[in-house]
């Protein structure tokens, strides 16, 4: 008897939806692959004006808000990586962003004032249009009514642009044409600049509505579906956003906020750039690792210039380890391409660093002060008097950023041993810079024996070398260099694991810096290479971790409290200043900041990195009394995370109440832990992001 094949059983279970959190990983990896263009648009903050542009920034809706005819700054409290959803606060205003798809975005602001609006209120609306190419002319927004009056109920603006569908800028709200503010210079794109103005006496809740998207035929504006579409991405990015930081998470709440002004507001500088690449390394990936190498060209293109270069506080090879370890960790592989890539710009760098000299023609390697344009603690009319004068904080940077090679290196050489000759490279780099920074200033030091402390080493103008006796930022720079070479690395490393025998038997004085753990059931084998011997830290350690010294309740002091009472007398050949500690910091003549005690969120964050690399090797932990004098001896990762704990207590109370900015907050007042310069200054407070990134995904 022939048996009849049954046809295949369809199933019928309907197909859920991704929602949550999940929802955005899906944009994510769509973004990623290519499957659909997730960050074709961008939606961020840009000098206190929501932004809606594409990539290549040829199209910007543009959204600000006047309160009584005054700018009101636009501040992110809520953002996702892809953009799909974002709240920010505008005064008496929330305006939320929702996008339906890629190059579809509905805007909604709200006035959310209790009873009535107390103020008149103006939502400026500009849609700007650039030049497809350089002398084309830029493409005209068109629309079907005159400009001198307001626009009907649910009218279309439509901007045709080249090769491309047209845009439709939709309003669900009578809109007028605003006048150009007065004075002004007529703008090089084409624009077209719209208001919808709200009385003051208004009821609240009061909303003007937008869309923005690009299609054949113009779309229903903000129809039933907009509610649902803003409701189901705000429902998203909170899941997202608290599933990356869970409300059981020391801070989570202000890490939440962080997050959302790091993803929306563009980086004030080329090192801020840097430092949000590792605060995003868990959250986005990619985008992570776009930033990071952008600045790393901008970095090397500096390095190319005939007589500028990158003179800052060098923290791109830092920031590039940090990147690839977070995201290897959540990912669970390396990344060789974009360690390959950033190395290669890193070398450029590096070579500028090198060759810069000091004016006796001595560069870091050989005991030189090579100058650096980086945080100040004296006075300029101080340290630029005379043509002689230097300064050592080009030579311990440089010091910081050849370790942080070394780990990146030895890294790659992991995964492709061609590299492994350079990592054994900047090993014996590093042997040479701990010996300049103890014979930098024709053999003087940066070491102080009798204050077991780093001292700034100056030049004055008569050609003689002395030590600035300031407890200043400068003594914790050479804390910072340090890495840990893990033990599975050395073991494919046969020339780099040899170098190091070699040196702690030829100098066995370096045994306090280069540490080579046992290999056993309890360690690794790993190797610890820092500037800094165990002895001499200890010490530096005691006066970090002090209350009365750079120890304050909100971070670490970028000058000893010590010099309150105590304070220093200065006069290197004609120029004299007095130096007192101040928990806000100073400003010198040219109005920048003077670093004389306000506590630096960056500094803070990159002194527990250092103390979380001690506190990884195993068989030699680091025990400290923290806070000294206090007899609570605590690991180094655990002073590390209590030092980190400061700063996000400080900048919870700073976001408080909504609507306050922290984009700005780089430095908090040493005593009251308030912001220690205007807010929107240049700087950044993202770092902690990434610390709270590494306690969830330890090692």
């Amino acid at each position: 008897m022939t048996r009849t094949a049954r046809p295949p059983t369809r199933s019928i279970a309907k197909v859920r939806p991704v929602t949550g959190a999940a929802a955005e990983r899906a944009r994510l990896a769509e973004a990623d692959t290519g499957t659909r263009p997730w960050r074709a648009w961008r939606v961020l903050v840009r000098e206190g004006v929501l932004v809606v542009e594409d990539a290549g920034r040829r199209v910007s809706l543009e959204v600000a808000v006047r309160v009584d005819g005054r700018p009101t700054p636009v501040v992110a409290e809520e953002a996702t990586p892809t953009g799909s959803h974002l709240r920010a606060l505008a005064g008496p205003m929330t305006i939320e962003v929702a996008r339906r798809a890629p190059r579809d975005c509905l805007i909604r602001a709200v006035t959310h004032d209790t009873g009535t609006t107390k103020r008149d209120l103006d939502v400026v609306v500009t849609l700007r249009a650039g030049a497809a190419a350089p002398g084309e002319p830029a493409p005209r927004p068109r629309v079907p009514w005159e400009t001198t009056g307001p626009i009907p109920d649910s009218t279309f603006v439509r901007l045709d642009l080249p090769g491309a569908l047209p845009l439709w800028l939709v309003s669900a709200q009578p809109l007028q044409a605003d006048p150009a503010p007065q004075g002004g210079e007529p703008s090089a794109d084409a624009s077209l600049r719209l208001v919808h103005h709200v009385e003051a006496g208004a009821t609240a809740g009061t909303e003007i509505r937008l869309r923005l998207a690009a299609s054949g035929a113009p779309q229903a504006p903000v129809g039933p579906d907009a509610d649902a579409t803003l409701a189901t991405r705000a429902r998203e990015s909170s899941a997202f956003l608290r599933e990356a930081y869970p409300a059981g998470m020391r801070g989570a709440s202000t890490a939440r906020r962080l997050a959302a002004e790091v993803l929306a507001h563009a980086a004030p500088s080329r090192l801020a750039a840097a430092l949000d690449a590792v605060a995003l390394a868990t959250i986005d990936p990619s985008r992570a690792r776009a930033v990071l190498l952008d600045s790393l060209a901008a970095w090397a293109h500096d390095a190319e210039a005939p007589t500028d270069g990158p003179g800052t506080a060098p923290l791109e090879a830092w920031a590039t380890l940090r990147v690839h370890d977070l995201t290897r960790r959540c990912a669970g592989r390396a990344d060789p391409t974009f360690l390959e890539e950033a190395c290669s710009r890193l070398l450029t760098a590096t070579a500028w660093w090198v060759d810069r000299v000091d004016p006796d023609g001595r560069n870091a390697l050989h005991g030189g002060l090579p100058a650096l344009d980086g945080p100040r603690v004296l006075p300029r009319g101080v340290v630029d008097h005379g043509p002689g004068l230097a300064h050592a904080d080009g030579a311990a940077w440089l010091a910081v950023h050849t370790v942080s090679m070394l780990g990146l290196a030895s890294t790659i050489a992991s995964l492709d041993r061609s590299y492994e000759d350079m990592a054994v490279t900047f090993l014996d780099t590093i042997v040479s810079m701990i010996d300049a920074l103890d014979t930098v200033g024709g053999g003087l030091g940066m070491w102080d024996p009798d204050r077991g402390a780093y001292l700034d080493v100056a030049r004055a103008t008569d050609g003689t070398f002395r030590r600035i006796p300031l407890r200043s930022l400068m003594s914790l720079v050479p804390l910072l260099g340090v890495t840990v070479v893990p033990g599975e690395t050395l073991e494919r490393l046969p020339l780099l694991a040899e170098r190091v025998d070699g040196l702690l038997a030829e100098r066995p004085e370096l045994s306090g810096s280069i540490i080579r753990g046992r290999s056993g059931r309890r360690d690794r084998g790993d190797v610890l290479v820092s500037l800094v011997s165990r002895s001499r830290l200890g010490w530096a350690l005691e006066h970090v971790l002090d209350p009365e010294g750079f120890l304050s309740p909100f971070g670490i002091r970028t000058l000893s409290r010590a010099h309150l009472e105590h304070p220093v007398h200065l006069d290197l050949g004609g120029a004299a200043a007095d130096v007192r500690y101040r928990p806000a910091g100073a400003r010198d003549h040219d109005g920048a900041a003077l670093w004389q005690g306000q506590v630096s969120v960056t500094l803070t964050c990159l002194i527990a990195d250092a103390l979380r690399a001690h506190g990884a090797m195993r068989g030699s932990p680091l025990a400290l009394q923290h806070p000294t004098g206090s007899g609570r001896t605590l690991l180094a990762d655990e002073v590390a995370d209590e030092l980190t704990g400061r700063v996000l207590r400080a900048l919870t109370r700073l976001a408080r109440p909504e609507g306050s900015s922290l984009v700005g907050v780089d430095a908090l007042d040493a005593e009251a832990g308030g912001p220690a310069r205007p807010r929107g200054a240049p700087g950044r407070s993202s770092l902690p992001l990434a610390f709270l990134a590494l306690r969830r995904h330890p090692s």
